[in-house]
């Protein structure tokens, strides 16, 4: 007998007898029920259901575990802008307060990326602020951690070089969150924010395999971004990494001309084509400043904003495809919940209708 958490997060039970498991009325055989996520549908308390799991370990029975999917707003630094502050060096500036973060869960969300760069990783007096917003809202959420420009800005964007460039301070900085997190098992680690410097994935696998095994992280906590801007995970997976996935997607990710709606939607489910089930979005955004998200518009291009607001339709097509297909995303984080008054400002009055699609799309995951 084994309890399994299913769709609806309640409890139900299970029989395993030899090699097959009885749920609901029907027989499942055992290599019918892989590792991975899949799903069941029978006649389960006098209705029909449909429960999705993940998660499966056969070490005494088969125990199902489905975490509520991760539904949340990335938050950086209060510094700079959105765009680049993490990057800066030094302890950063956080002036959010434990009473902000709970609010979020009034908008549907119900968890939280703080992004951070080394030096605020190993800093105790952010350590400590840090658990306090986790413990607002419920200890869900991510880590990310960044680069900074201290170390070179290969771009000229303000966002370093795309390279762990002190291996040992970022051993450093993960030693020092996973000893303020450890106790929080729905807090995960995305061991490096958008990998750009990296050349190719083998490369880049082995500098977060060591980092991940230098600084002693549990493999379940921890998250590895896409090649790229994190856009390609499909290269990470087929290099052999076979744990969490960060994906990131914005309007600039197709070229002006386009950005129709149908491409996005079309490009996101080719990007995470059998691994969604594995792929926390860690950021996802457009300029929310139209006043209309719920129209469509065949133009491809920044006019009228027509690429912002097909980013977000399209984006929200590929959530709800893969969910019906049983193969919804772990989580997803908007970028950004910073009042700063800027057009990705899920609170700006002005992003009113842009914010109102982005819980939609929260609502439909």
């Amino acid at each position: 007998e084994a309890v399994g958490l299913a769709g609806s997060w309640s409890q139900h039970t299970v029989l395993i007898h030899g090699t097959s498991l009885f749920w609901g009325g029907q027989k499942y055989t055992l290599s019918e029920l892989k590792e991975g996520s899949f799903s069941i549908s029978g006649d389960y308390g006098g209705g029909n259901a449909t429960f999705t799991f993940d998660a499966i370990s056969w070490a005494n029975g088969v125990v199902f575990n489905r975490d509520p999917v991760h539904l949340g707003t990335g938050l950086p630094p209060t510094q700079g802008t959105s765009n680049s502050g993490t990057f800066l060096p030094g302890v950063s500036k956080w002036d959010y307060t434990p009473d902000n973060v709970e609010d979020i869960m009034h908008h549907g969300l119900n968890a939280i990326r703080l992004c951070l760069n080394t030096t605020t990783a190993q800093d105790e007096d952010s350590l400590a602020k840090f658990q306090q917003y986790f413990d607002r809202i419920d200890g869900r959420g991510l880590i990310c951690m960044f680069g900074g420009v201290e170390h070179g800005d290969a771009l000229g964007d303000g966002h370093g070089t795309g390279l762990v460039d002190d291996v040992l301070e970022m051993v450093a900085a993960w030693k020092s969150v996973h000893k303020a997190f450890k106790a929080y098992p729905n807090v995960l680690y995305e061991i490096f924010n958008e990998p750009f410097g990296y050349k190719d994935a083998k490369t880049y696998l082995e500098a977060m395999r060591s980092i991940i095994e230098s600084a002693e992280l549990p493999m379940e906590k921890c998250m590895l971004a896409g090649m790229g801007y994190s856009s390609n995970v499909q290269d990470v997976a087929n290099n052999g990494w076979d744990g969490l996935l960060a994906y990131h997607f914005y309007p600039f990710w197709l070229p002006d001309g386009q950005r129709t709606q149908e491409n996005f939607s079309n490009l996101m489910s080719q990007a995470l084509s059998g691994l969604s089930t594995r792929v926390h979005v860690t950021e996802f955004g457009a300029n929310l400043e139209a006043t209309d998200y719920h129209s469509y518009r065949a133009g491809g291009t920044d006019e009228n904003l027509d690429s912002n607001v097909n980013t977000l339709r399209g984006f929200h097509d590929a959530v709800i495809a893969l969910k019906s297909k049983g193969v919804p995303l772990a989580g997803l984080y908007h970028w950004h919940g910073w009042h700063n008054s800027d057009c990705y400002d899920i609170w700006k009055d002005a992003c009113h209708h842009g914010a109102q699609k982005v819980k939609l799309i929260m609502r439909d995951a």
